[in-house]
């Protein structure tokens, strides 16, 4: 009997532990508003990205649309990107913490979204896949 409970116990203690591994394998549950601090270029202090829109996608599974605060232009002035397109796994590889959650819908979003859907439907792939440092780097003065 005793070693019945403990095979039961263990194999509790393996479902429990099992659970929190896929959990945190999944990385954290992105939500519209919630605003991230990103790991970018050690130029930029305190860049992050709000989350705008969450949009189902079958090649990218989830691509999550980020306005990005914090950058500098060419000049060294404050700037921004909004509604940018990224993969979920681009952004689980970018965040480094959750900073706050905010209600605030932007007025421009539906605008955005509809140039970006007839940007996908005709072929372009408008997503980010890599984590949002490398494409920085890529295409930001």
């Amino acid at each position: 009997m005793r070693r019945w409970i403990n095979g039961v116990l263990l194999a509790a203690l393996a479902a429990i532990l099992l659970q929190g591994a896929m959990k945190f394998l999944q990385g954290p549950k992105f939500e519209v508003g919630q605003r991230w601090t990103l790991e970018v270029d050690a130029r930029y202090e305190d860049v992050s990205g709000l989350i705008v829109k969450i949009d189902p996608d079958p090649d990218f599974g989830q691509v999550i649309f980020i306005d990005i605060e914090g950058l500098r232009d060419i000049e060294g002035r404050p700037s921004s990107l909004m509604f940018v397109p990224v993969s979920r796994r681009a952004l689980r590889r970018s965040i480094v913490r959750f900073v706050e959650k905010t209600e605030e819908e932007p007025f421009y979003i539906e605008s955005f979204y509809d140039n970006w859907r007839v940007r996908r439907m005709t072929g372009d792939q408008a997503v980010w896949t890599r984590p949002v440092r490398e494409e920085l780097l890529a295409t930001w003065p």
